[in-house]
């Protein structure tokens, strides 16, 4: 069995990895739906800037939620799951760019 430290650390692993992942993708793919470099930048811009926003926050609920750490992975790995997600259905310029904004919390 893992301990919560260890699954946290993992966890966290397996996120990074998501998120650079993402990042080397995601402009490819855009490409080609046909979008141009400065709709691709200003959705990397998002994600990086949102992430950034974010960090602080979100180690201090993670530090709250310590007790409930299996609902604070399902949670992370079901956020994870929406970029790919909305990219694959709807590729559209504000729904991706939500997405990505979210999931690089």
């Amino acid at each position: 069995m893992i301990d919560k430290k260890r699954a946290f650390d993992l966890l966290n692993l397996f996120l990074s990895a998501i998120g650079s992942t993402y990042a080397a993708i995601v402009p490819a793919y855009l490409t080609t739906q046909h979008w141009s470099q400065t709709q691709i930048g200003l959705v990397l811009t998002i994600a990086t800037v949102s992430g950034l926003l974010t960090q602080i926050p979100a180690a201090l609920l993670a530090d709250r939620i310590r007790d409930n750490w299996r609902l604070a992975m399902t949670a992370a790995l079901a956020i994870s799951g929406l970029v790919p997600l909305v990219l694959a259905i709807y590729p559209r310029a504000l729904p991706v760019m939500v997405a990505a904004g979210i999931g690089s919390m």
